[in-house]
């Protein structure tokens, strides 16, 4: 694990396929002082940079009021394809509770068969929806949540799910933390496949971090952890 608080520079080397790059910065990011990565694939890499205003980097659902959601959607897209659309009252029912209803909603996900996979959390009214298999060579590299009714059930308080960003070998790019939120202080810069060097520049205090597979790398040495390994 790298761990610095005050990094204006910082360069990893090589970052490589399910390794996932986390920087924290420690307050509201202005427009005009959001942290750089510079990035450059050695070889054909696919990355994608998700954003939350947490550690927690699920995507997913929150039962707001299970009472207001008749008729309403949820929908969810996967490697934007054909949308999903799940409605109350035909692919689950809201009913009972805000817990319950998030219940059947996570149901209803999973009986999709989309790629994805929801899971509940007891005690609150969350769903949080992740690929099947985000280790093994994803077949979901990117997926959008919608909810018809945010008065409902909102998915806008939980991660941001980026774009998928594809890179030819030798090509690079450069990404600003912070653009779809201001709020949005935790950036996850998961690389799909493939191999970068990143070279982080900030203006403000950020605090980073490398979480690897659990195996030790060939490349950089370093053991996986997240964010309290030693």
């Amino acid at each position: 694990m790298t761990d610095h608080l005050h990094p204006k520079r910082e360069t990893y080397p090589f970052i490589n396929t399910d390794d996932e790059f986390v920087s924290v910065c420690r307050g509201h990011i202005a427009p005009n002082m959001r942290p750089t990565l510079y990035i450059k694939a050695f070889v054909p890499t696919e990355l994608r940079l998700d954003e939350s205003k947490t550690l927690d980097d699920r995507a997913g659902f929150e039962v707001l009021d299970y009472t207001a959601g008749a008729g309403d959607t949820i929908t969810l897209t996967v490697n934007g394809g054909a949308p999903t659309i799940l409605t109350n009252g035909v692919e689950f029912t809201a009913a009972i509770s805000n817990n319950e209803t998030a219940i059947r909603i996570a149901n209803a996900i999973n009986v999709a068969a989309i790629g994805l996979t929801a899971t509940f959390v007891v005690g609150s009214a969350f769903v949080f929806v992740a690929p099947t298999a985000p280790n093994v060579a994803p077949l979901v590299k990117t997926f959008t949540l919608d909810s018809s009714d945010l008065a409902a059930w909102t998915h806008n308080n939980l991660a941001s799910i980026g774009s998928l960003i594809t890179l030819g070998t030798q090509h690079m790019t450069e990404l600003d933390l912070g653009t779809r939120d201001v709020m949005d202080l935790v950036g996850f810069l998961r690389i799909l496949s493939g191999k970068i060097s990143l070279d982080l520049r900030s203006p403000v205090e950020v605090r980073t971090y490398l979480r690897q597979p659990a195996t030790l790398s060939g490349n950089t040495g370093q053991p996986g952890g997240w964010p309290t390994s030693s």
